[in-house]
């Protein structure tokens, strides 16, 4: 086994994971929508409603993308094959990398979907009366902090061989 196929394996399951949680964004939208035009007028729940379709085709798209082509997305994201190998065709650098990828990846999965729906909240509290307003600090916390572990998981996912010979130069330094 290959560190890309053992990648692609993590990307189907987190596309899988990301599917649940479009399912799950899309029910938690539609209740949110429903209270909405119980308490407001009819123009103001449109644009939640553009909102909340794009939300959920957005995760959707990503969820199938993952699903249809994890072997290229694999190989895009995979360190470059080094010329050590051992007998199951994956070193322990290679199996420490796809590690960190396979957090980030889990990382961008699950903050990707809270990042949507703290922003629908936002723009949902910042269009509404004071009273509706005063949950906004949080939900503007809540936002930074997915999107800071949106970020970490981007970094694990895109940087994992650089932080993979950071690792190996801190173990190794001093020793020669």
């Amino acid at each position: 086994m290959k560190a890309t196929d053992l990648l692609a394996i993590a990307l189907r399951i987190f596309a899988l994971y990301l599917l649940y949680s479009t399912f799950m964004t899309a029910i938690q939208q539609y209740q949110y929508i429903h209270q909405v035009a119980n308490v407001s007028a009819p123009g103001d729940v449109r644009g939640l409603v553009f909102l909340a379709i794009g939300q959920v085709a957005c995760l959707l798209l990503v969820a199938l993308a993952l699903l249809k082509f994890p072997q290229t997305i694999a190989r895009r994201l995979a360190a470059p094959a080094s010329t050590e190998t051992s007998t199951t065709g994956i070193n322990a650098q290679e199996l420490q990398s796809v590690a960190f990828c396979i957090l980030g990846v889990y990382l961008v999965a699950r903050s990707l979907a809270d990042s949507f729906n703290n922003a629908a909240w936002i723009i949902y509290m910042l269009r509404g009366t004071p009273a509706d307003q005063e949950n906004l600090p949080a939900y503007a916390i809540q936002e930074l902090i997915t999107v800071i572990e949106l970020l970490i998981g981007l970094f694990l996912c895109l940087k994992a061989e650089g932080l993979n010979q950071l690792i190996r130069r801190l173990r190794s330094a001093g020793v020669q």
